[in-house]
């Protein structure tokens, strides 16, 4: 974003309190938009922002109000209007990831993820629509997150919650598009914020070894990352027809396609991009430092330094991922 470049526009950000809300809020400023701090409650957080940013030589005034409250946000929405003159952006960043087993979890703990997540980026939408439409410049976009697409375990509700959102994404981009509106979404990867000396860190991917995404810088270029080992140190990615492994520590890489026998090169498989190798990523040993590679007959268990074993059906990995 190039200095002062929203100049004269004006943004709302929901849950912008704190985390990655409040860095938008801040960056968004810092490009010349003034923008509208939104919190479900905490007052003092939002007046802590709009300080930030107006030290910084920005625009910003507090808004407090429940996503989840239809009534609520319209009324905030016209305030926040009424004082600054318009609406060109709208950020849909509010959100709950809370924990909880399918089996123990209520039908109201499932409603208030998707009221704030989902529910919310609706009344948010509907609110600011007539002022993104008066913008000529508006957009909406919509935080998503990689938990939409990898799933997540004891959290079935925000999983349903963040998918939710996509099909609304891609539903509004085509209904506002007459309109100049964009809509689209953003699903940021694993980001830690700063927390009190005191806080807990939140490690839930961690603990659960969630399988997720983000992009590497090495040598020439971005390569394509398809996973990182639950311990963290090594990341799987996928440039030009092969796979390597990437010591993120010692900043090293390892071709490990040359591992595999070059006879299973030479079949003729259905697959849908046939440079590319005709493998699929069954996930890491426990211990975080081998990937497992499947292709249509066998399982390959593939260390950091590039060596290979075939590991059978039946071995610890169970019965081995097949193409659809």
């Amino acid at each position: 974003m190039t200095e002062q470049e929203l100049s004269g526009r004006v943004a709302l950000v929901t849950g912008a309190g704190r985390n990655i809300g409040r860095a938008m809020a801040k960056a968004l400023a810092a490009g010349g938009a003034a923008i509208i701090v939104n919190v479900r409650s905490n007052k003092s957080e939002a007046e802590q922002v709009v300080r930030e940013i107006e030290r910084d030589g920005g625009k910003a005034i507090a808004a407090v109000a429940d996503v989840a409250d239809a009534k609520a946000i319209v009324a905030m929405v016209a305030d926040a209007a009424n004082r600054l003159g318009r609406i060109d952006y709208l950020v849909n960043n509010a959100a709950l990831r809370q924990e909880q087993t399918f089996e123990e979890m209520s039908f109201k703990q499932w409603r208030d993820v998707l009221g704030v997540t989902l529910d919310g980026a609706f009344h948010c939408a509907k609110a600011c629509l007539p002022y993104l439409k008066q913008s000529g410049a508006g957009a909406i976009v919509n935080i998503g997150g990689l938990s939409a697409h990898t799933g997540s375990k004891h959290r079935a509700h925000v999983t349903a919650a963040k998918l939710g959102l996509v099909g609304f994404t891609r539903g509004l981009a085509h209904d506002l598009a007459e309109h100049k509106v964009t809509v689209n979404l953003v699903a940021p990867g694993t980001i830690d914020t700063a927390r009190a000396a005191d806080a807990t860190k939140p490690a839930h991917h961690l603990i659960n070894n969630t399988l997720t995404g983000k992009r590497v810088k090495i040598e020439t270029g971005l390569e394509y990352e398809m996973g990182s080992s639950p311990d963290g140190r090594h990341a799987l990615y996928f440039r030009g027809d092969h796979f390597w492994t990437y010591d993120i520590q010692a900043g090293t890489r390892a071709d490990i396609s040359k591992a595999i026998p070059t006879a299973l090169w030479n079949h003729d498989y259905d697959h849908p991009v046939k440079q590319k190798p005709p493998y699929g990523v069954a996930g890491w040993t426990k211990g975080g430092r081998s990937v497992l590679l499947y292709d249509e007959y066998d399982i390959w268990e593939v260390a950091p330094d590039g060596s290979a074993a075939k590991r059978s059906a039946s071995s610890t990995v169970g019965e081995r991922p097949r193409r659809s």
